[in-house]
Parts: structure tokens; C-alpha cells; sequence
């Protein structure tokens, strides 16, 4: 078995039934790269970002709960969860253990880039908007940033107009199967485990398991 093909191996549904996987290479919008299989951003560029501390930077409470559950809270003290960097927001355990977490507070390297945020088919979502860019509207910039973000696809005819934007934050997720990659260092995986919380150990049998991560 090659290194490639210990990630994403599970019988009921390999990788390699749709020709592998690979990294693909960032997005106009984004400067991280992704698991063409699973959507993953790629272990080494998620590692490289500045990781939050923790502490929310209003209220000074740790973690996101901590912050939204605060019983000392007034209304005129009301605020988001706001941090040093990005952290990690597990998702159900739908295939019985963490495979997946949501990154959360994701920056993007070029504030500046413009996004598509949202198309519609219908007039009437439109008015009273002055947001939406009409097809015909749109400019050579505009048309080709809907193009090289997935857009494109659609028959032009699917949408008769546009919003984009500056996006705050990136848009990202990462599954811990790619924690087993030994292409990946091992500074990379401490500092995915120390952020999120959690450490994990790929047993011989195939299993995995997985533990509160201890600072070493």
C-alpha cells in the first residue's frame, strides 16, 4: 500500500473507487490547498496559521461556550466569540469518533479579494436590493471570478444575478484521517491536536482511537 493510499482507505467507500485523491492548489479566494477527495485543507497550511489562545478577546472568558454561556452577561454586553486566531468546532460524531471539525476564525491572507456570496435565479430577489449585479451588468472581473470559483458550471441561464464580497473569514474544515499521513510533520499534527483538543492514535487492526490531548 502507498503512502497515499493509507488516507482514505475505508473499505465502504475508498478513494481510490474514484482514482485517488490528491492536494489541490488554493482557490483564487483562498490560500490553502484541499483534499481533492474529502474537501480537507491540507494539514501543514491549516498548522502554519496563527492558532487562537482560547480566551475571547472582549470578555475574556475560554472558548466559545464559556463566552456564550456567561452568567455575568448584561445586554449592553452582548458580543460573538471573538479570538486570537483559528479554532476548531467539532462535528457530530456521525460515523462514531471525531473525524471532522469545522475551522472557525479562518483569515484570509488578502482581505481585498472579491468572492462570489450568493446568485439567484428569480427577479424578485432582487428588488429593492441594490447588492445583486444584474448578468448583463456584470464586469470582465466579476464574470471571471465567477468562473474560476465553480460558478461557472451552471448553464449561464440558471441565474439572472449575483452578490459578491469581501469575505471576513475563510471557509474551512479538516478531517483527522489525514493525521495519519506520513508526509505530514509532526509538528504540523502536534499543533493540530493541541488547538483542537484532541490526540489520536492509529492502531495496527485499523481502528482508531483518540484521547484529551496532554501538552507534552
Amino acid at each position: 500500500m502507498t503512502e497515499s493510499e493509507l488516507i482514505h482507505n475505508n473499505p465502504w467507500n475508498p478513494a481510490s473507487r474514484w482514482g485517488g485523491w490528491s492536494w489541490s492548489e488554493p482557490r483564487h479566494d483562498e490560500f490553502f490547498r484541499r483534499c481533492s477527495f474529502c474537501g480537507s485543507i491540507h494539514p501543514e497550511d491549516l498548522a502554519a496559521e496563527p492558532a487562537s489562545s482560547g480566551s475571547c478577546l472582549i470578555c475574556g472568558k475560554v472558548g466559545w461556550s464559556a463566552c456564550f454561556n456567561r452568567f455575568d452577561r448584561e445586554a449592553e454586553d452582548e458580543h460573538s466569540y471573538t479570538t486570537d486566531g483559528w479554532y476548531a468546532s467539532w462535528a457530530d460524531f456521525k460515523y462514531g469518533w471525531p473525524h471532522k471539525f469545522y475551522i472557525e476564525a479562518l483569515k484570509p491572507h488578502d482581505p481585498d479579494v472579491l468572492s462570489v456570496l450568493s446568485a439567484t435565479s428569480s427577479v424578485k430577489n432582487i428588488n429593492q436590493d441594490n447588492r445583486w449585479v444584474l448578468i448583463e451588468d456584470l464586469t470582465p472581473e466579476q464574470k471571471r471570478i465567477i468562473e474560476i470559483s465553480g460558478w461557472g458550471r451552471s448553464r449561464e441561464t440558471d441565474y439572472v444575478a449575483f452578490q459578491f464580497w469581501h469575505r471576513p473569514n475563510c471557509f474551512a474544515k479538516f478531517y483527522t484521517e489525514h493525521l495519519k499521513d506520513p508526509n505530514i510533520s509532526q509538528e504540523a499534527k502536534d499543533t493540530i491536536e493541541r488547538v483542537s483538543g484532541l490526540h489520536f492514535e492509529w492502531l495496527e487492526d485499523g481502528r482508531v482511537a483518540w484521547s484529551k490531548y496532554q501538552v507534552h
